[in-house]
C-alpha cells in the first residue's frame, strides 16, 4: 500500500464505507484546500494569507510550503508509521525562510450522524534551533464554525517554548517531537452546520527551520440510540488514553448505565460500575454511552 503523510482513515458506526472526499490513504484530497500564510513576529496568529491557494490534488506547493506524498517510513530516526499502519500524508513548512511562514490545509464538511466525533492522531516534529517565544515553529489543529471562528475547546497548539512544551521529547540535539497521541473533537452541538478542520505547520522566523506534522484520524458517528447527547465536558473519562481501568463520572454525580461501542457500533461492554476494566478490549478508539436518570452522555476514549 502506498504510504502518504497526513492520512485520515474514516470509519462509521452505520457502515464501514469511507466518507466522500476524505481519503488520504490513496491520495484523494478532493475538496481539501492548502494555502501559504505569514504571521506577525512573536505571535502565533496568522495575519497575512498569501495569494497562493490551491486544491490539494494530491500535491500542493507554494514557496517552501508543501503538502505532498512521500514514501519513507522514518523522520529524524523516528518511525512515522501510525499504529494502525494506515497510509499517511505530510503537512510541512520547509526551512530556508527568514520570516514566520505557515502551511495550511483545510477541509470543510457538514456535521451529520456520521461525523459527530472527530479523532485525530498526530505526530509532530519541531526544529528548535535559535527558537524564541512567539516566533518558534509550531503545529496547530483546530475546527472553525460557519463564521470562520475557532470553536471553543478545539484549538490545540504545540511549540517548543510556549504551548505544551513539556509534551515534546528530544530526538536529536535540535529536534523536539510529540509521539503519536490523540486529539478529539465532539461536534454533536453543530449538527447540520458546516465546519472546517484546519491543520497548520509554521516555521520559525529567527531561523526558518522546518516544521513537520503527520496526521492519522477518524470520523465516527454517534452510537446507535444516542439522542439529545450532552456536550462532552459533562462526562469525564480518566485516564484517556488508557490500557486497563477507566473511571467515568458525570456532572450530576449520579449512577449511570454505561455501554461501550466500537467503531462499527457494536456494544462490547456494559457496566453500572463507574470503574471499568477495559484490558480485554483491542487497541483503538471506542465510544461510551452513559445514561443517568435524566440525561444521556457520549464521549470517546482510546484503548492503548
Amino acid at each position: 500500500m502506498k504510504k502518504l503523510i497526513l492520512s485520515f482513515c474514516l470509519c462509521s458506526f452505520i457502515s464501514n464505507a469511507q466518507l466522500p472526499n476524505f481519503n488520504f490513504e490513496f491520495g484523494n484530497l478532493t475538496n481539501w484546500t492548502s494555502s501559504h500564510a505569514q504571521r506577525a513576529f512573536s505571535s502565533y496568529s496568522l495575519t497575512a494569507i498569501n495569494s497562493c491557494t490551491a486544491a490539494v490534488t494530491p500535491t500542493f506547493a507554494c514557496g517552501n510550503s508543501i503538502v505532498d506524498s512521500v514514501n519513507y517510513k522514518f523522520y529524524t530516526g523516528v518511525s512515522i508509521i501510525p499504529p494502525n499502519n494506515a497510509g499517511l500524508y505530510v503537512l510541512r513548512q520547509n526551512s530556508g525562510q527568514s520570516n514566520d511562514y505557515a502551511t495550511i490545509a483545510e477541509y470543510s464538511f457538514v456535521v451529520s450522524a456520521t461525523t459527530t466525533t472527530l479523532a485525530v492522531r498526530r505526530l509532530i516534529f519541531l526544529n528548535v534551533t535559535n527558537e524564541s517565544n512567539g516566533s518558534d515553529a509550531y503545529s496547530e489543529i483546530s475546527i472553525k464554525d460557519m463564521s470562520g471562528n475557532i470553536i471553543a475547546g478545539t484549538q490545540e497548539i504545540y511549540s517548543y517554548n510556549t504551548y505544551s512544551a513539556s509534551a515534546l521529547t528530544t530526538t536529536l540535539s535540535n529536534i523536539k517531537y510529540l509521539p503519536w497521541t490523540w486529539y478529539n473533537a465532539f461536534l454533536t452541538p453543530y449538527m447540520g452546520q458546516t465546519v472546517t478542520l484546519q491543520l497548520i505547520s509554521s516555521s520559525c522566523s529567527a531561523s526558518g527551520h522546518q516544521q513537520v506534522s503527520f496526521f492519522d484520524g477518524y470520523f465516527a458517528a454517534a452510537a446507535t440510540g444516542l439522542k439529545s447527547i450532552e456536550k462532552n465536558d459533562q462526562l469525564t473519562i480518566f485516564p484517556n488514553p488508557a490500557s486497563e481501568i477507566i473511571s467515568i463520572t458525570n456532572a450530576e454525580n449520579k449512577n449511570m448505565q454505561i455501554s461501550i461501542y466500537d467503531l462499527q457500533g457494536r456494544e462490547v461492554l456494559k457496566e453500572t460500575n463507574k470503574n471499568i476494566n477495559i484490558s480485554a478490549l483491542e487497541k483503538g478508539m471506542y465510544i461510551i454511552k452513559a445514561v443517568s436518570e435524566s440525561k444521556t452522555y457520549s464521549q470517546s476514549f482510546i484503548k492503548d
